[in-house]
C-alpha cells in the first residue's frame, strides 16, 4: 500500500459539530431543567456527565486522520484502541454529504463514505471542508478510472461508479464524465410535498413533542394525569349526571374541536413534510441516479443504477384519493445507516408516471405492462378465517362487560373483514415476464416489487402449518436489498407452487448473478 506522506486532519471546526453531535441528547434537556428547576435537584448534577462527553469528542478529533494511497482510502480513529480502514476506490459507491444550517453557514459537511457492501457507511467524517470534500471525490474517481482501465474491478463493483457530485463540483471531472448531462426524472413542488405530509401524517409526533415539552416545562400540571384524581373527577361528572345533560351544542363544540385538532397535527405533517424534503429531485446522469433534498439540512445522495437489487411501488388509501403512489429502490447491502432520503426514487409521483420511472431504472416492462397471475381462489377464504378468528377472541374478551355494544362492533368488523379479506385475496398476483419477477399484494395498503433475475440470490419454497391443511405453498425469490419488501408469492396450489419454483429456479440460473 503505498500510502501518501501525510495523513490529513479533519477539519478544525469538527470540535464543534463532535462536542454538540455528543451533547445533542443532553441540551434540550438541561435547557428545560434549568428553566424549571427550583431546587438543585439530581437533574442539574446530572448534567455534569456532558463535560467527559465533551471531552471524548475533543479526543476523536485529534485520533481521527484519512489519507490517500494509489488505491483506497486510508482512515486511522483511535488511541489506546487503534482502528485503521482500508477502503478501496473501486469499492466506493457513494459519498453522501449532508449540510445542515451550521455547516453551510461555516462552509463545511459532513462525510458518509458507502460501500453497499454491509448495513452501515464504512466511514463518517465530521467535518470536512468543501474543498476537502472535492478532492475526496477527484482522487476516488480518478482511482475508480485507473482500476477499470487496469482492468481490476470488484466483483462487487462491476463497473466504476461516478461518487455523488454536487452542482459546483463539475469542475473537477474528467471530460468523459461531462458529455452526458444530467437528466430531471423526478421533482417535487410544493402541493407535492403538502400531498404526501398528509399522507404520512407525522404531525402527531411534533404534537407529542410539544406536549412533552410541556410536561417538562410543568405548564401541564402532573396532578392532572394523577389516577386517583382521575377517577374523582369521572365520578364527580357521572354522579352530577354531567354526561345526560349534554345537548347538541355540547356535542358539536367537542367535535368541533377534535376536527381541529386534526387539521393542526395535519397542518404540522406538511410542514414536516417540506422541512424534510424540500426540492426533492432525482436526476439521472450516466449509470447513477442522484437525490437531492431538505430545506435547512441539505442531503445529496448517488443510487448506483447497478447496484439496485428490487423497486417496489407502495400506496396508501389517501395516496389513492390524490392518484400518488410511493417509489422505492433497495441496493445491496441495504445500507441501513444510510439516510432514508436515498432509497426514494419517489416519495410521491403520479401514478401513470410509474412506468416511465422504472424504465430509467429497469427498463423493461413496468408494473402495468406485465402480465399478472392470480393465486389460489381460496386465499379469499384463508384470509377472512383469520380475521374472523381474531374477532371472536376479541368478543370473548369483551362481551362480558358490554354485549350489546361488543355484538354490534363484532358485526360491523366482521362485514369488514370481509370485504379486506375479498380484496386483498383480488390484489394477490406474480409475474415471470422478461428479466424480472414481481409480486403485488394489499388491498387498502397496496404494494407492488419488481426484480431482476440477475439480482436474485435466493429462491425458498416453504409451507406453514396452515398451508399444509390447506394444500398450499408460498415461494421468495431473496435480493441482497435488505429491505422490509421482497417478492413473496403467496397462496399456491403445492403443485402449482413447484411449478413456478421450478420455473423460476431456471430463469435465475441462466442468467449471471451481478450485484
Amino acid at each position: 500500500m503505498n500510502m501518501t506522506p501525510s495523513s490529513q486532519r479533519l477539519h478544525p471546526l469538527s470540535i464543534i459539530f463532535l462536542v454538540i453531535g455528543s451533547l445533542k441528547g443532553f441540551l434540550l434537556p438541561a435547557v428545560f431543567v434549568f428553566a424549571t428547576a427550583r431546587n438543585a435537584t439530581w437533574e442539574v448534577w446530572a448534567l455534569w456527565l456532558s463535560v467527559p462527553m465533551a471531552g471524548y469528542a475533543v479526543f476523536r478529533y485529534f485520533t481521527t486522520r484519512y489519507a490517500f494511497a494509489d488505491d483506497e482510502l486510508v482512515i486511522h480513529t483511535g488511541l489506546i484502541f487503534r482502528n485503521v480502514r482500508h477502503i478501496r476506490y473501486s469499492r466506493i459507491q457513494n459519498i453522501e454529504t449532508v449540510q445542515n444550517p451550521l455547516h453551510r453557514a461555516l462552509r463545511v459537511t459532513e462525510v458518509r463514505v458507502e460501500t453497499g457492501g454491509g448495513n452501515e457507511q464504512e466511514a463518517r467524517l465530521q467535518v470536512l471542508s468543501l474543498e476537502a470534500v472535492d478532492e475526496m471525490r477527484r482522487r476516488v474517481f480518478e482511482g475508480k478510472r485507473r482500476a477499470a482501465s487496469a482492468g481490476v474491478v470488484d466483483e462487487a463493483a462491476d463497473a466504476p461508479a461516478t461518487p455523488e457530485l454536487a452542482p459546483g463540483d463539475v469542475d473537477h471531472v474528467p471530460d468523459v464524465a461531462k458529455s452526458e448531462a444530467p437528466r430531471v426524472l423526478v421533482r417535487l413542488g410544493l402541493r407535492d410535498l403538502a400531498i404526501f405530509g398528509l399522507v404520512q401524517n407525522r404531525g402527531g409526533l411534533v404534537v407529542a413533542a410539544v406536549l412533552g415539552v410541556l410536561w417538562e416545562a410543568d405548564i401541564l400540571d402532573w396532578k392532572i394525569a394523577d389516577s386517583a384524581n382521575m377517577r374523582q373527577l369521572i365520578r364527580y361528572a357521572a354522579d352530577s349526571g354531567w354526561f345526560a345533560n349534554w345537548d347538541v351544542a355540547v356535542i358539536v363544540t367537542l367535535l368541533g374541536i377534535f376536527l381541529a385538532f386534526l387539521i393542526v397535527v395535519r397542518i404540522l405533517s406538511i410542514g414536516w413534510a417540506i422541512v424534510r424534503l424540500y426540492d426533492f429531485t432525482l436526476t439521472r446522469t450516466g449509470d447513477e441516479l442522484r437525490t437531492s433534498c431538505g430545506l435547512f439540512t441539505k442531503v445529496r445522495a448517488v443510487i448506483p443504477l447497478r447496484r439496485i437489487q428490487l423497486v417496489s411501488m407502495q400506496q396508501a388509501p389517501l395516496q389513492r384519493a390524490f392518484d400518488r403512489v410511493e417509489v422505492r429502490a433497495q441496493t445491496a447491502g441495504g445500507d441501513k445507516g444510510a439516510s432514508p432520503s436515498r432509497e426514494w426514487l419517489a416519495p410521491m409521483i403520479r401514478r401513470e408516471a410509474v412506468d416511465s420511472l422504472l424504465a430509467e431504472v429497469v427498463p423493461g416492462p413496468g408494473f402495468d405492462a406485465l402480465e399478472w397471475r392470480r393465486v389460489d381462489p381460496r386465499a379469499g377464504w384463508r384470509e377472512l378465517r383469520a380475521g374472523l378468528r381474531v374477532i371472536a377472541v376479541l368478543v370473548l374478551a369483551a362481551v362480558w362487560f358490554a354485549p350489546v355494544m361488543t355484538l354490534i362492533a363484532a358485526a360491523l368488523l366482521a362485514v369488514l373483514t370481509f370485504f379486506a379479506a375479498r380484496g386483498r385475496a383480488r390484489r394477490f398476483g406474480f409475474a415471470l415476464a422478461g428479466d424480472r419477477v414481481a409480486c403485488r399484494s394489499g388491498w387498502l395498503w397496496r404494494s407492488a416489487s419488481i426484480a431482476r433475475y440477475a439480482k436474485v440470490q435466493a429462491i425458498r419454497i416453504g409451507e406453514s402449518p396452515f398451508d399444509r391443511r390447506w394444500k398450499m405453498a408460498s415461494v421468495a425469490a431473496d435480493t441482497a436489498g435488505g429491505g422490509s419488501h421482497r417478492v413473496v408469492i403467496p397462496y399456491l396450489p403445492v403443485a402449482e407452487a413447484r411449478a413456478v419454483f421450478d420455473d423460476l429456479g431456471a430463469r435465475v440460473n441462466e442468467t449471471a448473478f451481478r450485484w
